[in-house]
């Protein structure tokens, strides 16, 4: 059996600013929502860095931010 995996990663973007976690959050969010209702969605995670773009090498890479 296959799966499928689908990352999402937004800039900035808290988890209580989801509809789907949080309902009295400000914005909408009908897709977000759709796909976390059929998804496993992990609700915490870690970094390696607080600054987004070397998390983000960091993530594509499997590297530390201080080699890439």
């Amino acid at each position: 059996m296959k799966h499928n995996v689908v990352l999402i990663m937004t800039d900035q973007h808290r988890l209580d600013t989801m509809h789907y976690f949080n309902p009295e959050a400000p914005c909408r969010t009908p897709a977000l929502d759709a796909l976390a209702e059929e998804s496993l969605c992990f609700t915490d995670a870690y970094t390696t860095t607080p600054v987004c773009t070397p998390a983000r090498s960091s993530l594509y890479t499997g590297l530390y931010p201080s080699v890439t």
